[in-house]
């Protein structure tokens, strides 16, 4: 089997069981277990001390241990409010996790799409890559990893300093809903929805790697490195060549006192969580060396 073809379907796959078998998806999947086992136990020690008298003496008479449920419930209630607040991270970290790998995917179905055209304007003709801000093809990849991870950001005021036009984002939308004679959602026009996008700008960074030419392009067991596009060099992918891009995202944590289990760093009064996910797909576009097509009548 040709070595790239072999690397693009190990590397492929579905982008949402990378993300639950990941190593931070394994720590949130433990944690949320972790915490339901906690919520059941904490709730069996409130029923049982809720309960009516345990005996026909103390629930005929009354003595001053009829505060003992009280006193009871105000010691498990700490407990019991951790394990919530703790499930509640773990579930929010997890589908942020799940976002982080779909922005991958999105990056990668961009880059495969883009790097084929024809920019040759801005110094990237057909196949040709170029990694760095600035860049057509790049910053298209880019937005798509940030587009696709927007519904996991926390929120940003900050104006973006990679000129992406919020409003036009905003206005996209809009006009979405009112094809379909719908009312936009609140969350769409009260600044929600451009915090997070100025959010997402600011935290998601995108990677193309590329494979060094094999020895043996037929030995597929030969073993594959892949090889960052450096900053500012143009880099030439061929039809069918495999295309990787690295989205790295920092996940906001939003739940108090228990988000420090999972930071990684402070920014501000905020913490976060630094996740990063792969994607390989085939890059599109046809072989030069193919004779033109025939003209056709084509009907518009």
């Amino acid at each position: 089997m040709n070595q790239t073809v072999w690397l693009a379907q190990q590397a492929g796959g579905d982008w949402r069981w990378q993300a639950l078998t990941s190593s931070f998806g394994l720590v949130c999947l433990g944690l949320g277990v972790a915490s339901i086992v906690g919520l059941m136990f904490c709730a069996r020690i409130l029923w049982r001390t809720g309960r009516p008298g345990r005996n026909v003496r103390r629930a005929l008479l009354l003595t001053d241990r009829d505060g003992t449920a009280m006193i009871e419930f105000v010691l498990v209630f700490p407990i019991l409010l951790f394990f919530i607040l703790l499930l509640t991270q773990a579930t929010m970290a997890m589908g942020g996790n799940l976002f982080v790998h779909y922005a991958a995917y999105a990056a990668a179905r961009t880059a495969i799409v883009q790097i084929p055209a024809d920019d040759s304007a801005t110094g990237e003709g057909p196949d040709i890559y170029i990694q760095g801000s600035g860049n057509v093809k790049c910053d298209l990849i880019r937005r798509a990893a940030v587009f696709a991870v927007v519904p996991a950001c926390g929120r940003s005021t900050q104006a973006p300093a990679s000129g992406l036009d919020v409003n036009a984002y905003i206005s996209g939308l809009t006009s979405f809903y009112q094809a379909y004679n719908k009312q936009p959602p609140a969350w769409i026009t009260n600044g929600v929805l451009a915090d997070r996008l100025r959010y997402a700008d600011a935290n998601t960074t995108i990677q193309v790697y590329h494979i060094d030419s094999p020895a043996n392009p037929n030995d597929a067991q030969s073993g594959l490195v892949l090889t960052p596009c450096a900053q500012g060099v143009p880099y030439t992918f061929g039809p069918k060549d495999p295309v990787t891009v690295e989205v790295t995202h920092r996940l906001n944590l939003a739940v108090p006192y228990v988000r420090a289990l999972f930071a990684q760093a402070r920014q501000g009064d905020s913490m976060y969580k630094t996740l990063t996910a792969q994607y390989t797909l085939n890059n599109e576009g046809i072989d030069m060396d193919l004779p033109p097509l025939p003209p056709l009548p084509r009907q518009p």
